[in-house]
């Protein structure tokens, strides 16, 4: 067999495969373990109470880590659900864990409905 095929073959091959799979797989737990370390902010709609044809109010809480800073984007729809409204809120450093806001998002005419478009971290 060993004249027909050749003769067996050390692991280096082998092993330079698998010592490079391991470094690969070094590589991905380093990046996903930098960003799990990360803030997160969500937003929890609390409600919106309409203020008239140019204005709506909108309450919500942050959840994120104290001392966080973040920026929510709320805004404002009318009955067909197009936007008549949009701000941006910047909020923090939140003193705790959970924060409950209330602001108002002027609107080019009457909303029906509002709502915070998410929340993220603010570098820095």
């Amino acid at each position: 067999m060993a004249a027909r095929y050749g003769g067996a073959r050390r692991g280096r091959p082998g092993r330079i495969a698998v010592a490079g799979l391991v470094v690969l797989l070094i590589a991905l737990v380093a990046i996903l373990a930098a960003g799990l370390g990360r803030p997160t902010a969500t937003a929890e709609h609390v409600g919106y109470t309409v203020q008239g044809d140019d204005a709506v109010s909108v309450r919500f809480n942050v959840i994120t880590d104290p001392g966080t800073t973040v920026t929510c984007r709320v805004v404002a729809v009318n009955d067909s659900f197009a936007q008549v409204g949009f701000r941006e809120v910047t909020l923090g450093p939140a003193p705790s864990r959970m924060t409950s806001h209330e602001t108002e998002v002027r609107t080019t005419e009457r909303a029906s409905a509002a709502h915070v478009d998410g929340c993220s971290v603010v570098d820095g």
